[in-house]
């Protein structure tokens, strides 16, 4: 149930067991050292994260500033445990597809929900009520994201167009995006329920969610929604290990760092010297 300690148990499957991306998650975040275990986001979907966010805070270590697994499950508990951060943060949601209240499409195109999802977004500040409940903030290095078992996560970054509605805080709700179709990430103020547009224009952004289209009451909802099972919130912090260092190299999936193992380089096939005449 949401807010509880759930342990995500996922079959490797082909991508994952041909990576050689294996991130350093007790340098990058110490007090969750298995990502993958705790909430089924596995080294190589880390590091992609890693590599999104703006260049000079990729060197520094996460530390959790809110769980709720381990600080309940409140937005108010949220924005209270930011009040005394400083620097950007990062959102990561273990979320399931949410059928309950409203009726399947009859005519979908979309895929079939394949189970628990990863979506998230990085921000540029701690969240924070002091901008008011009707005032977006943030910063164009907004983005969000998600990604589903073994695969790549998908990165969605600010589109332009003049809409600058980032981040949208109350007591009541949080957003991350907007616009006319609404946010790309919203989230009750119990942090258990919560919904992504179907189109969120700040990202041009299609649902971080998967399942069928949905109706209510025959009207087709421009969202899916979603169960929040845990929601936890990564302050990166200047007082960490430099991950990066100052050398990198490429491992065996194509990222550029030196927390990366190599994949092992195959044996190399004799040839036979030809013959000369």
């Amino acid at each position: 149930m949401p807010g509880s300690v759930q342990r995500v148990n996922r079959r490797l499957d082909d991508a994952d067991r041909g990576c050689g991306c294996y991130l350093a998650h007790a340098q990058l975040i110490p007090e969750m050292p298995n990502t993958a275990e705790e909430i089924g986001l596995f080294p190589c979907q880390l590091h992609d994260i890693v590599q999104a966010v703006p260049l000079r805070f990729q060197p520094f270590a996460w530390r959790i500033a809110f769980d709720t697994a381990r600080d309940g499950c409140s937005l108010g508990q949220l924005y209270r445990s930011m009040s005394t951060l400083d620097g950007p943060v990062v959102g990561v949601l273990l979320v399931e597809p949410r059928t309950s209240d409203v009726d399947n499409g009859v005519n979908s195109s979309s895929p079939p929900s394949m189970g628990p999802s990863i979506i998230g977004c990085f921000v540029g500040c701690p969240l924070t009520l002091s901008h008011g409940s009707h005032h977006f903030y943030g910063t164009s290095e907004t983005f969000v994201f998600g990604c589903s078992g073994g695969s790549r996560v998908r990165f969605y970054r600010w589109a332009g167009k003049s809409n600058e509605e980032y981040v949208i805080s109350s007591a009541h709700y949080l957003g991350i995006g907007g616009g006319n179709d609404g946010a790309a990430i919203y989230l009750d103020e119990e942090m258990q329920f919560g919904h992504t547009s179907t189109h969120c224009p700040t990202f041009d952004s299609p649902a971080l969610v998967g399942g069928p289209e949905q109706a209510l009451s025959g009207r087709l909802l421009h969202h899916r929604e979603f169960t929040a099972v845990r929601s936890i919130w990564f302050n990166i912090t200047d007082r960490g290990i430099d991950l990066l260092g100052r050398t990198t190299k490429r491992c065996g999936c194509g990222q550029l760092t030196h927390v990366c193992s190599p994949l092992p380089t195959p044996p190399s096939t004799p040839t036979t010297p030809e013959a000369t005449t």
